[in-house]
């Protein structure tokens, strides 16, 4: 039986596979672009959880690649989901309507 994979999936997984990911949390200094918590250490909004960074979509318009990922914790990354668009700095300069 062959398994079945969403082409968000495959995409999420290519560049997580990539070096390019490791390449860019170094970049931003191994911390969530919107509220600074450090992977590996204590989360900012919940000091019990340990900070695990996710690539977050600048635009969640667009498919997720190089250009349209930041790191994000999960809590921001859950937070925002589908309702904001950053710049490369982390900062909202658009909403999606369909995230409000």
């Amino acid at each position: 039986m062959k398994k079945k994979y969403s082409i968000l999936s495959l995409l999420k997984n290519a560049f997580s596979n990539n070096e390019n990911w490791e390449k860019m949390k170094q970049e931003y200094g191994f911390a969530c672009v919107n509220c600074g918590s450090k992977e590996g250490e204590a989360m900012r909004w919940c000091q019990t959880k340990i900070t695990v960074l996710q690539q977050g979509h600048m635009d969640p318009r667009k498919n997720l690649t190089y250009d349209n990922c930041i790191p994000q914790c999960a809590f921001c990354n859950q937070q925002y989901k589908s309702k904001a668009v950053f710049n490369k700095r982390g900062f909202v300069i658009d909403f999606c309507k369909s995230g409000i």
